[in-house]
């Protein structure tokens, strides 16, 4: 299950971070084969893609809710580059 951003998908996190950026890379890769692997995590990328839609709007209305998505972003992605050592 390698889904990939397109117009039709947006990325919230490709958004904050820039589309070919390291960390967005570090993401797809912990996406691919780490929650792609297991039923909940291929659960985590279905409601990750239905609500991003909704998510980029929201940070394109509201920039302390898109620093706050950064903010959680900047925390988890040392614990996802670890899981994937």
């Amino acid at each position: 299950m390698s889904e990939q951003c397109t117009q039709k998908r947006i990325c919230p996190f490709a958004t904050i971070l820039g589309e070919d950026s390291e960390e967005v890379m570090l993401l797809r890769n912990f996406r691919d084969n780490v929650l792609s692997k297991t039923p909940k995590g291929q659960e985590i990328i279905r409601l990750y893609y239905q609500w991003s839609p909704v998510i980029v709007r929201a940070m394109e209305e509201d920039e302390e809710f898109k620093e706050d998505v950064k903010g959680m972003l900047d925390g988890v992605l040392p614990l996802i580059g670890k899981e994937i050592e």
